[in-house]
């Protein structure tokens, strides 16, 4: 599908959103589109590209408008390989993330099962016996690496655990997860490509292994739980049970690492906020919010135009698909600082993707870890006493990027 020959594209503005130094550091990149081209027409993903708070807003809230489940037929960031690339689960399958009403509920009513509130607190123990024990190396060393060794193995052990995933499988699962939650660049070579597919087919070989078993006898973990999960109505199909391992691993996995390494970074660059949330305990879920707005996991998600629209002048047609950008809306006017003690007029976006999940994976565990992270003498209730951590200084080796989802 091709925009009105009027239209300004990315290419005519000498941009690139999928450049590395764009990743690494995209604020600049969306605050000048703010400025010049809030609606831009991007020859990567085939789409128009929507980066103002009111735009992006306003896709968000209108549903039968701009829906999810069409960006399912739309194509792919267009690359250098023709090489398929392989998914978890096979293409067409409905996930909370492309799916809109009555199909989204129906998901929504079934998954949402196993994360009720009773549930997510009955975990919370082994959460902060294994924040502990990955932070207590901290403590010892000149030099911690938050992402390698804190923020990436926290939430795939436990998912591991969730899964029902032998320990003694717990460097391959990292390897199953990388593969089915970072994307490829539109620049990867076939060999990349080759490489990610054959993690996808081995992970996907297993998980239907492991769903047959759980057919024949019933288990407990999370894989056991989707297979047995149904209501008055319906339950998972097989295909659907892969697709909702998967939807763990992206909503629950990268996203949680991301949140905590960016939190951690802006903790080390504001460092009057870090001893603000020192002095001020109760802040920490406020913060939890600030630091999703300020730098948050997931720069953009993608609707398609359910019928004709119009943004700053230009139409976009039925059909067509728009790539909301989060980050860009959440930091318009709000990038060169955090407030954790913010009054704000406007709420900061999230995908719509919000039920329980969210708040185990958004806040208890980072919740718990900047509990540790800050030292506070207000954590007894979260951390084993003789265990308490107390970082007392914190700098930035090298130049560390913004860790970040490309969409959800």
């Amino acid at each position: 599908m091709n925009p009105e020959t009027s239209a300004v594209t990315l290419s005519q503005l000498g941009l690139d959103m999928f450049d590395p130094k764009v990743i690494a550091h995209p604020h600049q990149f969306y605050s000048r589109l703010r400025q010049e081209a809030p609606i831009v027409w991007s020859e990567q993903t085939q789409g128009w590209v929507l980066t103002r708070y009111e735009d992006v807003r306003h896709v968000l809230r209108n549903p039968e408008l701009f829906s999810s489940a069409a960006t399912m037929d739309g194509p792919g960031i267009i690359g250098r390989t023709d090489i398929v690339r392989e998914e978890v689960a096979p293409a067409g399958t409905l996930t909370m993330l492309n799916s809109d009403r009555p199909a989204h509920t129906r998901l929504r009513k079934l998954l949402s099962t196993d994360f009720t509130p009773n549930k997510i607190k009955r975990m919370a123990p082994r959460i902060e016996q294994l924040s502990v024990e990955l932070l207590e190396g901290a403590a010892e060393r000149e030099v911690f690496d938050v992402a390698k060794d804190l923020a990436e193995p926290l939430p795939v052990t436990i998912i591991a655990e969730l899964l029902g995933i032998p320990s003694e499988l717990g460097v391959q699962f990292k390897r199953w997860s990388d593969a089915a939650t970072a994307p490829l660049p539109p620049d990867a070579s076939d060999d990349d490509v080759l490489a990610r597919n054959e993690e996808i087919v081995d992970f996907r070989t297993y998980l239907k292994d492991r769903i047959a078993e759980r057919h024949a006898n019933p288990t407990d973990d999370f894989i056991g739980r989707l297979v047995a999960a149904h209501d008055d109505e319906s339950k998972l199909s097989d295909d659907e049970v892969l697709a909702g391992v998967n939807l763990l691993l992206l909503a629950g996995n990268e996203t949680t690492t991301n949140l905590i390494s960016n939190a951690v970074l802006a903790l080390t660059r504001f460092p009057s906020r870090q001893q603000e949330l020192r002095d001020r305990p109760e802040l920490i879920d406020a913060a939890i919010e600030e630091f999703l707005r300020y730098d948050g996991s997931v720069q953009f998600t993608i609707r398609s135009a359910t019928s004709d629209a119009e943004f700053h002048g230009q139409r976009v047609a039925a059909g067509e698909r728009v790539s909301i950008v989060l980050a860009s809306a959440n930091s318009q006017g709000l990038m060169n600082w955090i407030l954790i003690d913010r009054r704000r007029s406007t709420s900061h976006l999230e995908t719509g993707f919000t039920f329980v999940w969210d708040s185990f994976w958004l806040v208890w565990k980072p919740a718990l870890l900047l509990r540790v992270y800050c030292g506070n003498s207000h954590s007894s209730n979260w951390l084993y006493p003789k265990k308490r951590l107390f970082i007392a200084r914190t700098s930035i080796c090298g130049d560390p990027a913004i860790f970040q989802s490309g969409r959800l």
